[in-house]
């Protein structure tokens, strides 16, 4: 009885902390009113100006979390308790705040929020470390004893991440500069690995460089590390003084992100779920269901028509149960499950596989993501979504336009396109992106007279951008946000650096009728060419594409008219002025820093007429 008036306890303090944190609320006899929402994907920002324009209270998120995204499907309710159960969904408080003689309800983090996350990022940076930490160790086995690691021949179906580790391993055990890396890493202490996994580039000379990294690479001046987020996990990167090679850095290893202790947390939330008498309704078979829950059919359809996602399986079943549901949303698609009949079992099921964990709180379901700290920073405004459907709806790559836009967003961002553009444009890989981010960050700051110079081929001096443009060709340079060549060690390296656009013409054969935002067919380029161009030999005629563009745009620009001819007479109830045709098109972002060049090429689709 002792601990169960103890457990007592803790719950009402836990409750009374909860009050607290929203108690700002309570004073406020507008919100009494009762509400109706069924928002799918919708920034905070958004749920709170809907909840202002049926009450008329004022009411505000703070600016860090106003673009995050929620699902919320209640009827009737008071806006006081949707609002209450927002906070808690999202751990967040209720205060009040002043802006000149204006008075409003602010959303925002507190001191509790933040080690919340914090927590969370920590956890990530032990499960990372061990990760880290165990593949060194087995490198640093055969360095200490002097053998050369043989990485054995790919097997089919054999896990790619854990092949590629390999290759780290047998590269470090054959360079003398990889390899005293790994020991000089496993003499980090952990407050420097902190310090690391911060986001901080550490570099060790002369007495800090450990004894077995120095006699592993005896010539070493120096070694610098530092880690960058994958889409999947992290990269330790190091380099060494002087390099043994032009590239001057090492990728030592990878870590992947372990969610296994996440999962767990999904479980126990999921038993008491099942256990809730109020789920354990049968549910009316749902309208469409096998049909709703899967990948986009036609390209361009997107978001809006494949909900796939946690929101998509859990708000019809709100309704159908009449239970209010606030959660947070997050574009993470997800096959269909078999459904099962119980409320409380689907739930469970969706839980499980999108890593949600489904709360009661009060008469609401509160779902939280459990990777929210991590995720939700790849999420992107639903009408930005919106705008790259209808500008490349049909298309199998972006206009540039919409690249450039693309590769402008912050990193999670950029990995969050690269994750969705299947879903949300009906486009099967867009990762050009992550290795062109830098250059489509760099083309975006230039001003509009700068960028028809670098689209006309003409270089631009690095010396005429802003200090920000030149940080942001270093990072395109290298793909990477430092400056490793020795040439950047020198302040006057803007005045030998250079930043220019080639336009490729045809990135590959294709051309695309596409009106009323659907594909009306697609013709191979080389069945509308000459003859003697059709049969060069390949080599010959991408030279001939090189050295010759004005000609082969002026084929392109005729198979097109040939092209739109075809399609117009195929569609006669389709006005010609509404088929719009594009070409495949490749653009190279040419960067040089002294007698160094760094290219990266990019595809993208062009309106042709």
């Amino acid at each position: 009885m002792r601990y169960i008036a103890f457990l007592l306890l803790i719950c009402s303090a836990a409750l009374a902390e909860s009050d607290v944190r929203t108690a700002a609320l309570d004073s406020k006899p507008e919100l009494d009113k009762p509400i109706s929402l069924t928002l799918r994907a919708a920034q905070i920002r958004e749920v709170l100006d809907k909840v202002q324009a049926e009450t008329g209270g004022r009411l505000r998120p703070d600016r860090e979390i106003g673009d995050d995204k929620a699902a919320v499907y209640v009827k009737n309710k008071p806006a006081r308790d949707v609002l209450k159960a927002l906070a808690h969904c999202f751990n967040l408080c209720w205060a009040e705040s002043e802006i000149g003689s204006v008075r409003s309800l602010r959303l925002c983090t507190d001191r509790d929020s933040s080690a919340a996350i914090r927590q969370r990022q920590y956890d990530d940076y032990l499960a990372i470390l061990k990760q880290f930490d165990t593949e060194l160790q087995a490198t640093a086995t055969y360095l200490r004893s002097d053998q050369q690691f043989q990485r054995p021949p790919y097997v089919q179906g054999q896990n790619m991440d854990e092949y590629w580790r390999l290759g780290q391993r047998w590269y470090a055990t054959r360079s003398p500069d990889g390899g005293a890396m790994v020991l000089q890493f496993l003499n980090l202490s952990e407050s420097e690995r902190k310090d690391l996994f911060g986001g901080k580039e550490l570099t060790f000379a002369g007495g800090a460089i450990a004894e077995e990294a120095k006699k592993h690479y005896p010539e070493a001046t120096s070694f610098r590390f530092w880690i960058e987020p994958s889409l999947a996990g992290y990269l330790l990167q190091g380099s060494a003084q002087p390099a043994m090679e032009p590239k001057d850095w090492v990728l030592l290893t990878m870590a992947l992100f372990d969610d296994s202790r996440y999962d767990k947390m999904v479980q126990t939330a999921n038993e008491a779920l099942l256990k809730d008498t109020a789920l354990a309704k049968d549910l009316p078979a749902l309208k469409d269901e096998e049909k709703a829950i899967k990948e986009v059919s036609k390209p361009g359809e997107g978001s809006g028509a494949t909900p796939a996602t946690m929101s998509d399986g859990l708000l019809p079943i709100a309704q159908a149960i009449e239970t209010p549901v606030v959660a947070q949303y997050i574009s993470e698609y997800q096959p269909a499950l078999p459904s099962a009949i119980k409320a409380g079992e689907r739930l469970a099921q969706l839980c499980a596989q999108h890593k949600f964990i489904i709360e009661r709180d009060g008469d609401f379901l509160l779902a939280k993501y459990a990777l929210w700290h991590r995720m939700k920073d790849r999420e992107l405004p639903e009408a930005t979504i919106r705008r790259w459907q209808a500008s490349s709806a049909g298309l199998p790559y972006p206009t540039f336009d919409a690249l450039a836009e693309m590769g402008s967003m912050s990193w999670g961002q950029v990995r969050g396109t690269i994750n969705n553009a299947r879903y949300w444009l009906g486009m099967p890989d867009l990762s050009e992106i992550a290795r062109c981010e830098y250059p489509l960050k760099l083309y975006a700051s230039l001003n509009p007279t700068q960028q028809r110079t670098v689209w006309s081929g003409v270089r631009i001096n690095v010396s005429s951008l802003k200090p920000e443009q030149q940080v942001l060709f270093m990072q395109a340079f290298e793909i990477k946000s430092r400056p490793t060549y020795a040439q950047a060690k020198d302040a006057s390296w803007p005045q030998k650096a250079q930043f220019s656009i080639q336009d490729q013409g045809p990135g590959g054969a294709s051309l695309v009728a596409v009106a009323q935002a659907h594909v009306l067919g697609s013709a191979n380029l080389m069945d509308s060419v000459p003859k003697e161009f059709k049969d060069m030999p390949a080599d010959q005629a991408y030279q001939y594409m090189l050295t010759h563009p004005k000609e082969v745009d002026e084929l392109v620009s005729n198979a097109a008219k040939q092209f739109l001819d075809k399609i117009a007479s195929e569609h006669p109830e389709i006005p010609r002025k509404s088929i719009s045709i594009y070409a495949e098109r490749e653009c190279i972002f040419q960067l040089t820093l002294e007698d160094h060049p760094s290219t990266n090429d990019l595809i993208y689709c062009m309106k042709m007429m």
